[in-house]
């Protein structure tokens, strides 16, 4: 026999023994609770559901059905009538009715009645329920229940914290960091470890884009509109004003004149010089510089002397990293020769600080920003659109990291010149909005990673202050 619910007895189903466990009506809770998310994501993504913390709308219905009645029990329809109803919710409005259950003194009732078969059918949610009443919540439920970060208090927290946002949908991810507050975000990322994985770094940068209020797809979408602007200002079509800009600014497409003059002994003999120069660079290299140069060798690269691939980069071009490989001239050996030291900087710049990067942001903004087709006809004379646009971030970093090896008057970049140099590149390069972006997001990025020293960071602090008028 069907047992009666309180809603069909008025309130007065109440008996002094508990029945055997009743099912709910329309099927197994775990297909109602698939159901029921799968509606929540559509309507989440759709615009449809409610971004506001409350209480589930049938609250008032979940007190009336746990009131102690004159039989003191409830049944197992109820119990599972009101597990029915916190399934699907936003995580943020499920956390407030427990929390509004708990107050109203209603959650021990709950737990009390619950049905035996009750955790077989529905571990998961109760499960869920028990850990916000004992405080006891994951980082996860943490972000996506309560959209807060006052419960990070130490390194581990914040790792913790770290690998749920990771973890979290776009869409999740979004809502999650723009409700928090900001001392609180500022106070996760002071307590958060450096790191060196460029993905964990990369993804720092998303992180701070969403916490300034806007989203990649955004910054490209801006970034498009102020391409096709510049373009119509100079009449030109987006391709012809990129190919202007990567014949410009890019890298490549130049000819090589002093190598090819040379006759094949000189040339062997400058190749001789390079050999022996390497050599003692090896030999007096520190630890960091001997481990990139190392490590480079070890996936099939190092330095190798190119003296007509270097020139054909650029007649000032010094040396250019080629995956794993540094290539590098003339002035580079002779700089070598004068002084093993004084190379240290470029090899850490190059097979150190480039290939630690990774995948760029701004880049990521410029690819989204524009199609294939646009940048194969603006890369047709030669020149990279990459070098013009995403390599400034790239090169931002790989000065940074040189700066603890730089000797006054190598022939090597020069940090303090050239970091601004590539925030001014940035800055006329991207929207103004974008640009500023950008420049955060990196900040972001370069104050967690371990390799980054404290001189490093007050240089691009300075920098950023003198080009954008923006302080840290």
């Amino acid at each position: 026999m069907r047992e009666p619910s309180a809603a069909q007895q008025g309130g007065q189903s109440r008996r002094s023994h508990r029945p055997a466990p009743v099912r709910p009506p329309d099927g197994p809770l775990v297909d109602l609770q698939r159901q029921a998310g799968n509606r929540a994501v559509t309507a989440f993504l759709r615009g449809g559901a409610s971004v506001q913390r409350a209480v589930v709308a049938e609250y008032g219905e979940i007190q009336r059905r746990l009131r102690p009645g004159t039989f003191g029990w409830v049944s197992d329809t109820d119990e599972y009538w009101i597990i029915r109803q916190l399934i699907g919710i936003p995580p943020v409005d499920f956390h407030d009715t427990v929390i509004r259950m708990q107050a109203d003194g209603v959650l021990g009732t709950f737990f009390a009645e619950l049905p035996s078969d009750a955790r077989s059918v529905a571990g998961t949610i109760i499960a869920r329920i028990e850990r916000i009443r004992d405080g006891r919540m994951t980082a996860e439920e943490q972000l996506t229940h309560r959209r807060r970060l006052d419960w990070v208090h130490s390194p581990g927290d914040a790792d913790q914290a770290f690998a749920a946002l990771r973890g979290l949908s776009d869409a999740d991810r979004t809502a999650v960091l723009r409700a928090i507050p900001v001392a609180e975000y500022e106070a996760w990322s002071r307590l958060l470890r450096p790191r060196t994985d460029p993905g964990e770094l990369r993804f720092l940068q998303t992180v701070e884009v969403i916490a300034q209020g806007t989203t990649e797809a955004d910054l490209a979408a801006r970034q498009r509109a102020f391409l096709l602007r510049q373009a119509q200002a100079q009449g030109k079509t987006l391709e012809q004003f990129l190919r202007g800009e990567a014949s410009t600014r890019g890298y490549g497409g130049r000819r090589a004149l002093w190598w090819p003059s040379l006759r094949p002994a000189r040339q062997q003999r400058w190749q001789q010089r390079f050999t022996t120069a390497l050599g003692r660079v090896r030999t007096a290299a520190p630890p960091e510089v001997l481990a990139a140069l190392t490590a480079a060798e070890g996936r099939g690269g190092g330095i190798r002397f190119g003296p007509q691939q270097v020139e054909e980069e650029g007649a000032d071009t010094y040396a250019y990293r080629q995956g794993d490989l540094l290539v590098v001239g003339r002035l580079w050996l002779l700089t070598a020769e004068r002084n093993p030291a004084n190379v240290f900087e470029n090899i850490v710049h190059e097979l150190g600080g480039h290939h630690d990067y990774g995948r760029e942001l701004a880049w990521d903004v410029m690819l989204d920003a524009t199609t294939p087709a646009e940048r194969a006809v603006a890369m047709a004379g030669g020149q990279s659109l990459y070098s013009a646009y995403g390599y400034l971030e790239t090169e931002l970093y790989a000065e940074l990291r040189e700066l603890p090896f730089r000797v006054p008057g190598s022939r090597g970049d020069d940090p303090e010149h050239d970091v601004e140099d590539q925030l001014r590149q940035i800055h006329t390069s991207y929207e103004t909005g974008v640009g500023a972006v950008v420049v955060r997001a990196f900040r972001r990025r370069i104050a967690h990673d371990a390799r980054i020293t404290p001189a490093a960071l007050a240089l691009y602090d300075r920098k950023v202050r003198l080009v954008f008028g923006i302080g840290f």
